[in-house]
């Protein structure tokens, strides 16, 4: 395929052809990624002799900065939980686009709430992909332009990520961020205070592993606080902090799943995975 058309429409309209866009180099991640390694192995790459370095990448739902690329061996580095983002856990295999430049748009405005609906039709020299063929993509406008930066450098009694704590008491910090300082960077989740842009505080939320809401803080001012885990029916648990301006929500949490240790003894570590899932529509 030489690019591809892009046919959408808002709520009820008619898909119509919208515009098109280029391919972007991609390639597929070898290993599984938990939030806080920063190198990996590319293979099956497409053009990737064409990804520059500081340049982003989308990553399922993750923005990541692409800070080394070896074409030789396939090692990549990058900065994780960029812009609006936060780090996230990835399987085997999964596929990373390496946007920048190659972003397609059917220069169309959309408003809060609109359900925009989008086929992408390859296109070569002498045809068109149907319409009737091409999967359908969907994705529900939430103002994410207009939302609060997550915070990043999420820790719980100072370790990043841990996969074991305590059943007391944490302490829980993280580091501010400003939508409006940031908009021409990609600030990683690792960097310290940027900002936060004025008005904003934060809501601390703890779930079981149920996803069950335990216990709520919001209108939290500074980057820290403490959460008391022992309320928490199973040995499971994850605690989100977003941040909030206006009455909206940042687009992502930082987020942190563990196990709840009832000898409360704590080991750092990088967070398990259990049974718990997120679903992110990109809007």
């Amino acid at each position: 395929g030489l690019n591809y058309g892009i046919y959408s429409g808002a709520d009820s309209e008619e898909l119509a052809d919208n515009g098109s866009g280029e391919w972007c180099p991609g390639a597929a991640v070898v290993q599984t990624a938990d939030y806080v390694t920063e190198t990996f192995t590319l293979t099956s790459g497409s053009n990737l002799n064409e990804v520059e370095l500081g340049t982003w990448a989308l990553w399922d739902d993750e923005i990541v900065r692409v800070d080394s690329l070896d074409l030789i061996t396939g090692e990549i580095g990058l900065g994780r939980g960029c812009a609006d983002t936060t780090p996230q856990q990835h399987a085997a295999g999964s596929r990373i686009f390496f946007c920048s430049d190659w972003a397609g748009t059917d220069e169309r405005e959309y408003v809060d709430s609109d359900i925009v609906t989008a086929k992408l039709l390859t296109r070569t020299s002498s045809a068109e992909l149907s319409l009737a063929g091409a999967p359908e993509l969907t994705v529900e406008m939430v103002q994410r332009q207009l939302r609060p930066y997550p915070p990043g450098r999420l820790r719980i009694n100072d370790v990043a990520y841990p996969a074991l704590t305590g059943s007391g008491t944490l302490d829980v910090d993280w580091s501010h961020r400003d939508r409006l300082l940031q908009n021409d960077q990609l600030i990683d989740a690792t960097a310290t205070d940027i900002g936060p842009e004025p008005g904003t505080t934060y809501t601390v939320r703890l779930f079981d592993f149920f996803n069950i809401l335990v216990s709520e803080e919001t209108g939290v001012s500074g980057n820290s606080t403490t959460v008391d885990v022992s309320p928490v029916s199973t040995n499971n648990a994850r605690i989100d902090v977003v941040a909030v301006r206006d009455g909206l929500e940042s687009f992502m949490a930082a987020s942190c799943k563990f196990i709840v240790n009832a000898d409360n003894s704590f080991v750092g570590g990088s967070s398990p995975s259990f049974m718990h899932t997120n679903l992110l529509l990109m809007g």
